[in-house]
C-alpha cells in the first residue's frame, strides 16, 4: 500500500511538473476537484472509524498514535518540498 501511494505521489508530481502549461488553464476545476475527493475520504474514513467497537477504549494509544503520524508526515513535507524547490530552483537557473 505505501509503494503504491508513493507511485502516485510520484506520478501525479511528474504529470504536473511536466505539463504545467495544460494545467494551468484547468487550475480553478482541479482544486476543486480535489476538494471534494478529499472531503470524501474523510466521510468514508468516518464512516470506518465508527464501525471500530474498540476506537474508544484504545482512544488514548489512537490518539498518541495520530498525532506522531500527523507530526513525522508534515515534518516529510516540509523537508520533500524544501528539497524539491531546491532542486526546481537548480533547473530554472541553467
Amino acid at each position: 500500500m505505501l509503494f503504491t501511494t508513493t507511485i502516485a505521489l510520484l506520478v501525479g508530481f511528474l504529470i504536473g511538473y511536466k505539463g504545467k502549461l495544460f494545467f494551468k488553464s484547468k487550475q480553478k476545476v482541479l482544486n476543486r476537484l480535489s476538494s471534494w475527493l478529499l472531503l470524501g475520504m474523510l466521510f468514508f474514513l468516518g464512516i470506518n472509524l465508527s464501525n471500530q467497537n474498540d476506537l474508544i477504549q484504545n482512544f488514548s494509544s489512537v490518539f498518541v498514535l495520530s498525532l506522531i503520524l500527523a507530526i513525522v508526515s508534515s515534518l516529510g513535507s516540509i523537508f520533500t518540498n524544501k528539497l524539491l524547490n531546491k532542486l526546481t530552483a537548480k533547473n530554472y537557473e541553467r
